[in-house]
């Protein structure tokens, strides 16, 4: 892990640590957790032979590479987009209301399933989560595979931001489906941005969702993928974390590690708030353990921009990373 001692922005981020108390009757707690397997490569995880693997459109030369080994390793391979404008669910070529997902993903019935999450986006991601995760006899996987680099942005930027070519569009935000839940300042909730590059991401939701100051929590990646990654992270979020007075509400998650996120949320979660809602809006291994846990714990609401992610956004292949939920 790099040494911050000297890094100014760095000086804004306390670490909020929280007990862990007990569950309130209200909340179910969960007994999954995502066990965690690394590779320099594909050839280094066990992965075993999969029934259905899911995957989304390649973009990049990871989600290439990961397409390939989805392949190779499932009898059966289906790609998945979710569309928010119409909030449908478009499986080769076939196109039905979001709610309609097992007409695509089939019976949640003795099957052993590769959720692809390189080339997935969150959406997507979120409804596998909750078609598969509940089912008794369900084995499910997700792969991850990072970048060797993400592809920087080009022209004039703000001074101090560290910009990335990495989507193309930002929706407002929005239910991810089957997880809606209405902020409401009657009841007792807590809200938890989950943070990567785009800061700006974080400053339209904090606009447009109108979030009360006392009730929100934010999650780094750190450590990050690679030392140094993280200050991208860091200096783009700084701005909008200063304005808004929360830079004594932060946590800290390893960026590749979905259960330790997982776990986070179910402390944050326990230690104060009935409901919890979760916008996920950073690393996609944050992204699986928001989905994970939302899938397995009642009151749980999460909210998102849905962005059109860019073509070519990463370039080379990095480290694989498999989460086995069990």
């Amino acid at each position: 892990m790099a040494s911050y001692a000297s890094t100014g922005a760095y000086g804004e981020f306390r670490t909020l640590r929280r007990t862990c108390r007990c569950l309130p009757t209200w909340q179910r707690p969960s007994s999954v957790r995502l066990v965690t397997n690394h590779a320099m490569n594909a050839g280094g995880l066990a992965c075993p032979e999969y029934s259905l693997g899911i995957v989304g459109p390649v973009l990049d030369d990871r989600g290439a590479a990961a397409v390939e080994h989805a392949s190779a390793c499932c009898t059966r391979v289906i790609e998945l987009s979710y569309g928010a404008s119409n909030k449908s669910i478009t499986s080769n070529g076939r196109e039905v209301p979001w709610h309609r997902v097992q007409d695509v993903l089939g019976a949640p019935i003795g099957k052993h399933v590769l959720v692809e999450s390189t080339t997935l986006g969150l959406a997507e991601v979120v409804l596998c989560c909750r078609h598969f995760v509940r089912a008794a006899d369900v084995l499910v996987d997700f792969l991850y595979v990072e970048p060797s680099e993400y592809t920087k942005g080009t022209g004039d930027h703000e001074p101090g931001r560290r910009d990335f070519e990495l989507t193309d569009e930002v929706k407002p935000f929005g239910a991810v489906p089957g997880f809606a839940m209405a902020l409401d300042p009657g009841r007792s909730q807590r809200t938890v941005f989950l943070l990567g590059y785009e800061g700006q991401r974080l400053g339209i939701a904090l606009e447009q969702l109108g979030v009360p100051r006392e009730s929100i929590f934010v999650t780094f990646g750190v450590p990050a993928f690679r030392s140094g990654w993280e200050m991208n992270a860091f200096e783009n979020n700084l701005p909008m974390l200063r304005e808004h007075r929360l830079a004594g509400r932060i946590h800290y998650e390893a960026a590749d590690n979905p259960d330790a996120l997982r776990e986070s949320l179910a402390r944050i979660h326990a230690a104060g708030a009935e409901e919890l809602l979760v916008i996920p809006i950073g690393t996609k291994p944050h992204g699986i353990g928001a989905a994970v846990y939302a899938a397995t714990t009642d009151r749980v609401g999460m909210t998102y921009d849905f962005p059109q992610r860019k073509s070519r956004r990463s370039v080379g292949v990095g480290t694989w990373h498999l989460y086995q939920l069990r």
